[in-house]
């Protein structure tokens, strides 16, 4: 019973935290962006998990890895509120969350899809990026190369912290969170990829294709 109601509780904080970030990801492009109605709550969910690796990125040079990442979240929200305050655009953000699965149904598809694809394969070939990763998720912002401190790693590290992010708030495993991190990426760039499609082409099949293709 113990167990179980700590993986509530677990379960809980990841989705407080992933629903911060994600709701001031879609104020922000609701504000700043002319988009369809329909296309707001997906497109908001990929600005606010960019945004808020960036500010984690900040922060995490100046806090202790945990709550620089929970601040990071917050503090893409609070870009998003004061944008809505001093833009007053309520009735649009009304209307613009909404959760068409024509996007999101193949996104959590295709997610599930590449994390099973790629679950425990990290093991046998990353032996740059699950060090990398740990030592990130240890509170080293930005990260020096793991075999010699003294070298900077110079490397884009953007997916790799916020698979650190997702070790530390979700207290997954350096491959699992490496799997998640990719599957999210991924399945998220080809939704995106199909939303473009649709917008040069406006054929439906075009966008399905782009995705195909991508």
């Amino acid at each position: 019973m113990e167990i179980l109601l700590t993986r509530i509780l677990d379960a809980s904080l990841v989705f407080i935290w992933l629903a911060i970030w994600f709701l001031g990801g879609f104020l922000i492009v609701v504000n700043c962006f002319k988009v369809w109605k329909h296309e707001a709550t997906i497109l908001g969910f990929g600005v606010g998990l960019i945004l808020q690796v960036w500010f984690a990125n900040w922060m995490g040079q100046m806090l202790e890895p945990v709550p620089a990442f929970w601040l990071s979240a917050v503090l893409v929200l609070i870009l998003g509120l004061l944008l809505t305050v001093l833009l007053k655009n309520f009735k649009i953000i009304q209307k613009s969350f909404q959760f068409p699965l024509k996007y999101w149904i193949p996104f959590a598809v295709i997610l599930v899809v590449f994390f099973m694809i790629g679950r425990g394969l990290a093991i046998f070939d990353d032996y740059q990026n699950l060090p990398v990763t740990s030592y990130i998720a240890s509170g080293s912002i930005p990260p020096n190369f793991v075999l010699n401190p003294a070298i900077r790693f110079d490397y884009h590290y953007l997916m790799l912290l916020n698979a650190a992010q997702w070790m530390r708030i979700a207290d997954l495993l350096p491959w699992t969170a490496l799997d998640l991190n990719r599957a999210l990426f991924l399945s998220l760039a080809l939704v995106l990829a199909a939303i473009l499609g649709y917008r040069i082409t406006r054929s439906r099949l075009a966008s399905w294709l782009t995705l195909f293709f991508f």
